[in-house]
């Protein structure tokens, strides 16, 4: 009899404490998700990325450092594949260059968002941020280079210098939230 107490008990426990987990559609996570996208340079896209990737089994911490890390991570190795590929066929020196640098700062934001992920799983929030920290400089390596020639990399360099700021304020938040408070 007491132990089907206490199992009723710990069931309880549990129960409430998951339904106390933030989920993304909750007007907490509904802020969170304000809060970061107002400070991307494209808000529609922050915005629809994370409604679109919202799950009620995600709770905040999830959808807002794990998807859009593993979004960075994603297009981050498609990209460096692209610039290998069309390195490899470059002809024209000053492409070579450039995609050479362009490879180099693509292989830096794969190994940043590889280290983040694995923070990420180990749940430590400050070093996802701390691993993160250098990716905009990295990605902003690639797109500077290409003032004189026909950018190649456009698309790609926008949609990922989104990613990469979306990943760390993202992670910035969550461990703001988890170490002091939240920002407002």
């Amino acid at each position: 009899m007491a132990s089907s107490v206490v199992s009723l008990l710990t069931a309880t426990l549990v129960l409430s404490l998951l339904a106390l987990q933030p989920r993304p559609t909750d007007a907490y996570a509904a802020r969170a998700i304000e809060w970061v996208c107002r400070r991307m340079e494209e808000f529609g896209f922050c915005h629809n990325f994370f409604y679109s990737h919202m799950d009620p089994e995600k709770d905040l911490v999830e959808l807002m450092v794990g998807v859009t890390a593993e979004a960075a991570l994603a297009n981050a190795t498609g990209s460096l594949a692209w610039i290998r590929a069309t390195l490899a066929n470059a002809t024209d020196p000053d492409t070579k260059n450039s995609l050479t640098e362009c490879e180099n700062a693509y292989d830096l934001l794969v190994k940043a968002f590889t280290a983040a992920d694995a923070s990420y799983k180990k749940a430590d929030y400050s070093d996802v941020v701390f691993q993160e920290k250098g990716t905009p400089r990295a990605q902003m390596s690639c797109q500077l280079i290409w003032s004189t020639l026909e950018n190649l990399m456009t698309e790609r360099n926008r949609i990922m210098r989104i990613l990469t700021a979306m990943a760390f304020v993202s992670a910035d938040y969550v461990n703001q939230c988890l170490t002091r408070f939240c920002p407002s």
